[in-house]
């Protein structure tokens, strides 16, 4: 499985058993991370016409992810995003907090990245420099002591410049870099958790994704969830909750399973979304699925 599949796979078993400490490491860094990104993406899209491509893999054994990639009238920039909180300091080839965490420099997992994309550009002849750019995010990140020389930082309060760095864009270019992308990569070889074979229940809620918090009512066609209070329709409820069921199990599952998994929902309920949204082997006893996208 790839990175994606591996952090959706975390995600859906988080609750159902105990996840081990790099295993939470693992989802805690992707969470904040991803938070990280969805601002800076906003920032992006304040500019106008811009294009870019997000979450970039590039490769398989020397497999590459670029957070984004933004080409502009003389330079193809990389942006690597970071969403640390708290008092950071670089020290040789470590980026550490004053809580005693600490992380490899990402100037070392940048140049990696460039010199990959300097390829790129070396094999078409593109007519842009490269410059990676690291982007902290949270407004509670503070930096002391000197940067990293020869690398490009951008704190929250320097955000602002970004919009000045990109002038114009060019899809043409950006679709050469996409041509490189490893949508299914394997490149992610991690345990896995593997549950035991009984019957669970208890709906997650899509919205804040807390278990055992949505309120059953017999004949009604909305649930509500305790703790967000989001009102949820029984399709995005029910779809939501076997998918997640599909991607624990990592192969097909049949009805029975789904409809265990999705207790107290009514049966006709479950056994119609199961019907509308997955595929099915076309069997006596059907097993369902999902393809990848």
């Amino acid at each position: 499985m790839n990175k994606t599949e591996y952090i959706s796979y975390l995600e859906a078993i988080e609750g159902w058993t105990n996840l081990n400490l790099d295993q939470r490491k693992e989802l805690y860094i992707n969470q904040t991370g991803l938070e990280g990104e969805m601002y800076f993406k906003a920032i992006l899209d304040t500019i106008v016409d811009v294009k870019y491509v997000y979450n970039l893999e590039i490769g398989t054994s020397n497999h590459i992810q670029i957070d984004f990639l933004v080409v502009s009238s003389t330079k193809i920039y990389i942006f690597e995003v970071k969403h640390y909180t708290g008092d950071w300091y670089f020290e040789e080839d470590y980026i550490k907090c004053t809580n005693s965490l600490r992380y490899p420099s990402p100037h070392i997992q940048t140049n990696k990245i460039e010199n990959k994309i300097q390829s790129i550009v070396n094999t078409h002849n593109l007519p842009r420099q490269v410059e990676t750019i690291i982007i902290f995010t949270n407004s509670h990140f503070n930096l002391h002591g000197k940067r990293p020389q020869n690398q490009a930082i951008l704190l929250p309060q320097e955000l602002s410049r970004v919009p000045q760095l990109i002038d114009t864009n060019n899809q043409e270019i950006l679709n050469i870099f996409k041509q490189y992308e490893s949508i299914h990569s394997t490149f992610y070889q991690k345990d896995i958790n593997i549950l035991e074979d009984k019957v669970a229940s208890g709906l997650r809620c899509p919205n804040c994704r807390k278990l055992f918090t949505i309120a059953f009512k017999k004949n009604k066609h909305n649930y509500r969830c305790c703790y967000c209070r989001k009102d949820l329709g029984y399709e995005e409820l029910v779809y939501f909750n076997i998918k997640e069921l599909f991607i624990i199990k990592r192969k097909p599952f049949d009805f029975k399973e789904a409809k265990a998994w999705c207790y107290p929902i009514p049966i006709h309920t479950v056994r119609r979304v199961c019907n509308k949204y997955f595929k099915n082997t076309n069997m006596r006893n059907k097993k369902f699925y999902l393809e990848k996208s």
